[in-house]
């Protein structure tokens, strides 16, 4: 197992695939890429369930290289969120939490904060969440930057 950015160790697979097969490259991107839009769907769907009884804060990231533009369309059709926080993970791949900001408010979200520092923008959303519930979304590196951070924290 090996450790990314000093989080918890795992293990890890590559496949090999020619170039030549580009229809086996092709059903692998279009698997990911239904992966990705049942993920949405199913976070929707459970906002949606719990968004009349309990206020919700969202903290949301994502990488640069992902069509966050409609993933954040999808995520606020329909949805009321009473803060949203928008951060930013580590390495190369980062998306700037200020453009992020600035897409959830014209889709319609009112109370939006960018802080870049991922840790800091989790205390702040934690705070501010109060009764209700806190969804950390958008890219799994934040899930685990998150959950590294929380182990640490809690020592």
């Amino acid at each position: 197992p090996q450790a990314i950015n000093g989080s918890e160790p795992k293990y890890s697979v590559s496949l090999i695939i020619p170039k030549k097969d580009t229809e086996t490259i092709k059903a692998i991107k279009e698997a990911i890429e239904t992966a990705k839009k049942d993920g949405i769907a199913k976070f929707v769907e459970t906002v949606r369930y719990f968004q009349d009884d309990y206020p919700i804060t969202l903290l949301f990231t994502t990488v640069s290289d992902k069509d966050f533009k409609d993933m954040i369309q999808k995520i606020c059709n329909g949805l009321h969120f009473s803060n949203v926080y928008v951060t930013e993970i580590w390495g190369s791949r980062k998306q700037s939490s200020t453009e992020l900001a600035e897409l959830f408010r014209e889709n319609g979200c009112k109370q939006v904060y960018a802080e870049p520092d991922c840790e800091k923008a989790f205390e702040l959303a934690y705070a501010k969440k109060g009764d209700g519930l806190l969804f950390v979304v958008g890219s799994l590196y934040l899930v685990g930057e998150i959950k590294d951070y929380l182990k640490r924290r809690n020592k």
